[in-house]
């Protein structure tokens, strides 16, 4: 058995308290020092658990006995500390999100593999006995092909007053980064690669900028939307979530954010029951009907299916909520540890899936963005080929990154986009009138990476392709 790895945490708030309580039982790892920007927290916190208390970031950095540096601080900070921890030789769990910024996470996931340190996000949901129930159900069809999602999120808000850093979109991203994260990222392991195509925010009534409710819809390969919701809006007694799934025979739908319960109603073959409890151990079955001779013959999207009954499956994992919580941040970090101790090990959740559902939560994040893309494709035709697609991204978003910061409609931004957009037009639609460019490097707002060279030679190169 190879030996414990050394485990330092960053940020002694109640989150990073709660973890060490709750990674004791790991024989794999070794608790040995925190450090926070407030060192007295970090003293009492080292105290609660027999471990040391280093004075600064660079002095926990400057252990020999540490491997693993678990970032429990607010997202704005991940990147810098993370780049540090990748220069001192150590590995980095990262709470969710990766960063607050596409930019710093790459430059993360790009510092991690120079480095050859292991990078991963706290995305937690993959780990979820049901959750993982579901991908099988998925993946053998048991209930047919999935069809349209939904997650809603009525989270509690009664613990964020007004000056917490999680109304504040430049220190925690925004919702969608902050919190949404976990459900891209969970979506995509189900149904794989999606693009997000519209969205919506909801700024609260009396104030100028707190944006307390989300809402976005995302395209799963070619036809699965999914609809994702999040108000942080209720009391505490009234926090409740809810993930549904409908497919060709029937639907299922999980209870809490992290799923400690399921539902699943459907048509379906004895055999077919008869893999569900398998997968699903701890359901309850109901028969709803019994289907004979002639009735077993049901008809749906131009295709016939024989089936035994219709039922209902109810259940939980006999865990409660803080019990699950426990076990899906256990089972991650056990992952974790493990591809530190062998290299060849297969991680369930590594950085790209962190700068994957990144990316997917900044687009959300942007609701003009989306609309504005699709009109490209549409003016272009039905399937713009790649070079086009190039070319439409390389200026249309070389003005967005630059002027729009997280989600705020900002006029002369959307003003700067559809003229860059005109450009890219007729640079996709002609690879070979780069002339056009000048009227898009002429925008003397466009600064820093997108300066004159790096856009044309990118647009240049696309138009190559």
């Amino acid at each position: 058995m190879s030996e414990p790895i050394g485990y330092g945490l960053i940020g002694a708030g109640a989150f990073g308290g709660f973890c060490l309580e709750h990674y004791r039982p790991l024989d794999t790892i070794r608790p040995i020092a925190v450090a926070d920007a407030d060192p007295g927290a970090a003293r009492a916190l080292a105290a609660r658990f027999g471990i040391n208390a280093c004075e600064t970031v660079e002095a926990l950095y400057n252990r020999n006995d540490l491997h693993l540096i678990h970032l429990a601080t607010p997202p704005m900070t991940h990147a810098d500390l993370a780049l540090r921890a990748f220069n001192a030789g150590k590995h980095v769990l990262c709470e969710k999100p990766l960063a607050t910024t596409t930019a710093e996470a790459q430059q993360m996931v790009e510092h991690a593999h120079a480095t050859d340190r292991i990078l991963a996000v706290n995305l937690i949901m993959r780990y979820d006995p049901l959750c993982e129930a579901v991908k099988k159900i998925i993946e053998l069809e048991l209930l047919g092909k999935p069809l349209h999602g939904f997650f809603e999120n009525y989270a509690k808000d009664q613990s964020l007053p007004l000056d917490h850093w999680f109304w504040c979109p430049e220190k925690s991203g925004g919702i969608f980064v902050e919190h949404g994260v976990h459900f891209f990222d969970l979506f995509a392991w189900w149904l794989g690669p999606g693009r997000v195509g519209s969205a919506h925010q909801t700024v609260r009534p009396g104030t100028d900028k707190v944006v307390d409710q989300v809402q976005c819809a995302v395209c799963y390969g070619a036809d699965k939307w999914v609809n994702f919701y999040h108000g942080f809006t209720q009391a505490e007694c009234m926090d409740r979530q809810e993930t549904r799934l409908v497919f060709e025979r029937g639907d299922l739908r999980l209870f809490e954010w992290i799923p400690t319960r399921i539902e699943i109603d459907c048509l379906a073959t004895n055999q077919e029951i008869d893999s569900l409890k398998q997968i699903l151990p701890h359901v309850n079955i109901e028969s709803l009907d019994r289907y004979k001779g002639s009735q077993q013959d049901v008809y749906s999207r131009h295709k016939r299916y024989r089936v035994d009954g219709r039922y209902r499956l109810h259940g939980d994992t006999n865990m409660d909520k803080p019990a699950m919580y426990s076990h899906v941040l256990r089972q991650l970090l056990a992952d974790q540890v493990s591809a530190i101790q062998d290299r060849a090990h297969r991680r369930r959740v590594d950085e790209i899936n962190g700068l994957d559902s990144l990316k997917m939560a900044v687009a959300a994040d942007r609701p003009w963005l989306p609309p504005l893309v699709d009109a490209l494709s549409v003016r272009l035709h039905a399937q713009p080929r790649p070079w086009e697609q190039g070319a439409v991204g390389a200026c249309a978003l070389a003005c967005s990154s630059q002027h729009h910061r997280r989600g705020r409609a900002d006029k002369q931004a959307q003003h700067l986009l559809l003229r860059s957009c005109r450009v890219a037009i007729h640079v996709a639609q002609n690879r070979h009138a780069l002339h056009v460019l000048p009227d898009l490097l002429r925008v003397k707002h466009l600064r820093g990476p997108w300066r004159r060279s790096r856009c044309r030679s990118r647009a240049e190169r696309h138009a190559a392709q």
